[in-house]
Formats: C-alpha cells, sequence, structure tokens
C-alpha cells in the first residue's frame, strides 16, 4: 500500500507526538523524584534541629517540633523515624507511660522496631513492671537481629533487677560480646549481684543482739558505718555517769537523798539511749537494704540506658 504525501505527514506528525508526550513523561518523573529527594533531605535536616534541641536541653520544643514534622511526613518508614524520636524524648521528659504509648506504633516491618522495644522495655523498668520490661526482650528474642548481645545484655539486668538470680546466671554465660560497653555493664552486674547478695544474709536479730553487746556495733553490721561511734558515745557517757553517781552514793539507793538525782536522771537517759540503740539497729538493717535496693536498681537502669543509646544511636 503506498501512502500519499498527505498520509505520511499525518504519520510524521503522530509520531512527533508520541515522543513530545513521552519525553513530558519522563521530565515529569524526574521532577518528581527531585523533589521526594528534596523533601527527604528536608527532613533530615529537621531532624537534625530536633535532635540538637534535645542535646541542649530543650525537650518541650523538640518535642513540639517532632509532633509537627510527623504531621507533615506520609511516608510510613519517616513516620515509624519520627514516632522512635517523639518516643525518647518523652523518655527523657520521664514521661513513661506516654513513651510507651508512642513506641508501640511503630510497625513491626520497620527498621525502627527492635529499638523501640529495647526502649520500651527501658521505660517498664523506670516504672518497676520488670515483668513486661523482660516480655517486650524476649519477643524480640524470637525474631532475628542484629542486637543479640545487646538483647542479652538487657534481659540479664531486667533479671537482675528482679532478684531472679537463676535466671540471670543462665544468660551471663552468654554475654561474651567483645563490644567495650557491653563489657563494661557486665561487670557492672556482676558487682551489684555480689552486692545484692551480701546484704541479703544481713538480720535484723544479729543487729539487736550486736547493739545489745557492744552499742553501735549493729549499726555497723547493718552498714551504718559512721553511726555506729555517734550511737556508742551518748550510751557509754550516760552509763560512766550513772555508774560514777551510783559509787558516790555507796552503791545504796536513797529516794530522798539529793546523790540519788544524777543518779536517776543520767541513768534513765542511759536506758533510753541503750534501748533506743538496739531499736534503732534492728531497723537500721532493713531501712538500709530499701535504700541500696533503690541505689543498685538506679545504678543498672542509668548505665543500661546509657549503653543502649551508644549502641543504637
Amino acid at each position: 500500500m503506498i501512502l500519499s504525501g498527505t498520509d505520511k505527514s499525518y504519520s510524521k506528525l503522530c509520531y512527533a507526538m508520541k515522543l513530545l508526550v513521552h519525553g513530558v513523561f519522563v521530565l515529569y518523573m524526574l521532577f518528581a523524584g527531585a523533589r521526594v529527594q528534596a523533601q527527604s533531605f528536608n527532613l533530615q535536616l529537621e531532624l537534625k534541629f530536633v535532635q540538637n534541641l534535645v542535646s541542649v536541653g530543650k525537650l518541650s520544643e523538640a518535642l513540639l517540633a517532632a509532633q509537627n514534622l510527623k504531621k507533615q511526613t506520609v511516608a510510613l518508614n519517616e513516620i515509624d523515624t519520627l514516632l522512635l524520636l517523639e518516643g525518647k524524648i518523652l523518655q527523657f521528659q520521664a514521661k513513661f507511660d506516654s513513651s510507651i504509648k508512642i513506641l508501640n506504633q511503630i510497625r513491626l516491618s520497620s527498621a525502627s522496631f527492635t529499638t523501640a522495644k529495647i526502649y520500651n522495655a527501658w521505660n517498664y523498668g523506670n516504672l518497676i513492671n520488670y515483668d513486661h520490661a523482660t516480655q517486650e526482650l524476649l519477643s524480640l528474642s524470637k525474631m532475628p537481629n542484629t542486637y543479640d548481645d545487646l538483647i542479652t545484655l538487657n534481659l540479664a539486668s531486667y533479671f537482675l533487677l528482679k532478684r531472679n538470680f537463676y535466671q540471670y546466671d543462665s544468660l551471663a554465660c552468654f554475654m561474651k560480646s567483645n563490644k567495650s560497653k557491653i563489657t563494661q555493664h557486665e561487670i557492672l552486674l556482676k558487682k551489684c549481684k555480689n552486692e545484692i547478695l551480701k546484704e541479703k544474709n544481713k538480720s535484723p536479730a544479729v543487729a539487736g543482739i550486736l547493739s545489745a553487746f557492744v552499742p553501735g556495733l549493729g549499726k555497723y553490721y547493718a552498714g551504718y558505718h559512721k553511726q555506729c561511734f555517734s550511737t556508742f558515745i551518748p550510751v557509754f557517757l550516760n552509763g560512766l555517769i550513772t555508774y560514777e553517781s551510783y559509787k558516790k552514793m555507796g552503791g545504796v539507793v536513797h529516794k530522798t537523798d539529793l546523790k540519788t538525782i544524777p543518779f536517776f536522771v543520767f541513768g534513765t537517759a542511759f536506758s533510753v539511749f541503750y534501748l533506743g540503740n538496739i531499736i534503732g539497729s534492728i531497723k537500721s538493717v532493713n531501712t538500709f537494704k530499701q535504700r541500696n535496693k533503690k541505689r543498685i536498681n538506679n545504678e543498672i537502669l542509668s548505665n543500661l540506658q546509657h549503653i543502649n543509646a551508644v549502641i543504637l544511636e
């Protein structure tokens, strides 16, 4: 079939139109891609800005900025990143319940999921809900990830916080990481365990008996080393003065004799201080245990937060 001149011109025109349409489409795609890249680049800048606010302690401003960014973002992976940042800021503000709610919104398929779970465990730890903390981490241990050493370290820490020595020991043998930060925390956990076991064996009855024989000795046994002297001195002095008063009376107590006044005054003071020393020593064992338990727990959680931040950032 032979095309006329008009038909040939028409075919060339159609071909040119197709090329133009394809060209416009390619240009549109390039422009759209550049726009997405620009938006992503701007998001990275905004994230750095928010992180800078956190680093200088402007947590309220950082939280507001992160929440505003989340409203402007549609990409799921970017929303997860912002949720993680928001959860961490709430954690810094000690709003642990709110942080848990935010971090729980991060998708299972997200790259931030494991980090969120580890941070959530720490939130539960600060709420003294160690069972939930271990559950969060045990759910991660069933999934393949690159933070196995860190998860094991966190689990061991929460079992020690629960005073579950059997579970702690079963995990301690697996903590063989070459990372210096993790190794430092392993050493801390072992030290804390030894302190806990040492105090666990202290008995209030023993403290009372020791104080009955030597005033202040029960305080020393309980752990209040400096208080043993302040307890011993008033008991000893009042006892000494009472004895001297008794000697001056010739070993005979006459209620009508004025010499009996110092004896009764200092004798009463001696009895009060002596009995107070015994009762105080008995109570001091439990008081010291509670105070030291809080100190050890805070030390474990504080150091764990630092380790998590260093490795997960």
